[in-house]
């Protein structure tokens, strides 16, 4: 495969974010296929023209995106179809930038949304009674247009805006309450659970029943500790994640 011609390098910017930027771009295009082995550092520094040091933190920092694995006396390979799942609420749930960096195209469709009584499940996590008002929303996300995630997202209807657009709901649901609810979102949790695809799930995911999925069980809370948000989302099993965690200090 012919390379693109790297960028120039300009001394107003580290080096390494310049040389960590242009891998990544390589990455993303697929010059780098997924699970095949990048060139060595010092190919990589041969032909970018810096040191070996520089191609080295730029790997580095790669990897701490996830973009990347660096196997000891190996290599270092491109990670395939790996989505973030950030633990900052404001970046929760936002699949779709996810798929993004993962170097698919996203897309997203609305299977149903609108008021309606809660479910015995939903209710018993939004602390409700069951057939209590809610606000529920299901959507189906793509990756290079085959489905990748089924997510049911349901909110309490206390302390919503009966008025918001319809499309405010298309984009990050907690920008949505952000903008839409009374509550302010403070704490939440989330439990992962492995599960064969029941025929509903299956059919609406196009894959056989009893294919593995990854169901992303969690609630937000408000600031005064009451529940706020229930979600379920159901991964393809064959999908990739990566829990960044902050840096430790002894």
């Amino acid at each position: 495969m012919t390379l693109p011609s790297p960028q120039a390098i300009v001394r107003s910017r580290p080096v390494a974010e310049q040389v960590q930027d242009l891998l990544q771009g390589r990455i993303l295009q697929g010059v780098y296929p997924p699970e095949e082995r990048m060139p060595s550092e010092a190919r990589l520094a041969q032909e970018l023209n810096v040191s070996r040091a520089t191609v080295r933190s730029a790997l580095a920092g790669l990897a701490a995106a996830g973009l990347v694995l660096r196997k000891q006396g190996d290599g270092t390979y491109p990670v395939p179809n790996t989505l973030e799942i950030a633990v900052h609420a404001q970046q929760a749930w936002n699949i779709e930038r996810q798929i993004l960096r993962s170097g698919r195209k996203p897309g997203s469709q609305v299977l149903s949304v609108g008021w309606r009584a809660a479910s015995a499940e939903e209710a018993t996590v939004l602390g409700l009674a069951t057939g209590a008002q809610v606000y529920a929303i299901r959507r189906l996300f793509l990756a290079n247009e085959q489905a990748v995630m089924l997510a049911q997202h349901v909110v309490r209807a206390d302390g919503l805006q009966p008025d918001f657009p319809q499309q405010a709901v298309q984009g990050s649901l907690l920008e949505f309450i952000a903008q839409f609810h009374s509550r302010r979102m403070a704490s939440g949790q989330v439990l992962f659970k492995a599960l064969p695809a029941p025929p509903d799930l299956a059919q609406a995911l196009q894959v056989s029943t009893g294919s593995a999925l990854l169901l992303l069980e969690a609630s937000i809370r408000d600031e005064h500790d009451q529940p706020l948000l229930a979600a379920w989302e159901y991964y393809l099993g064959q999908e990739g994640f990566l829990l960044p965690l902050a840096p430790i200090h002894s």
